[in-house]
């Protein structure tokens, strides 16, 4: 992969998380942090949904035939895991319930949208 093709990437996959941080405020959640790393992992955007912690992995595409929540397999969700709960003792957070969700945006030249927001994996 060429220098160009990493800085669109990048470009692209920061353009989804600002779509998808947008969207979660407008279901009324509070974002805490976006690109928590621990060494266990990264957490694209660290939320609060009521009284849940919500550690959300945002997968973007501008084109293609598979859909972006396919490329986030068991051993990403446990990255993610290790993450989170890292997040949760470095916070203090133990009494609170926490879940991983996956939030997919779609889109092309007329812009990025949230296509489906897996709760729960």
């Amino acid at each position: 992969m060429s220098i160009l093709d990493r800085f669109r990437n990048k470009r692209t996959g920061d353009a989804g998380e600002r779509t998808a941080r947008d969207y979660l405020k407008r279901l009324g959640w509070r974002v805490l942090e976006t690109n928590y790393r621990s060494p266990s992992g990264e957490v694209d955007v660290i939320a609060w949904d009521g009284e849940e912690i919500v550690f959300v992995e945002v997968k973007t595409r501008t084109s293609g035939t598979v859909p972006p929540e396919d490329a986030v397999d068991e051993a990403k969700l446990r990255r993610i895991a290790a993450a989170g709960e890292s997040y949760v003792e470095t916070k203090r957070l133990y009494r609170h319930p926490w879940r991983i969700d996956v939030v997919a945006v779609e889109g092309g030249p007329d812009g990025l949208r949230v296509t489906r927001h897996l709760k729960g994996l």
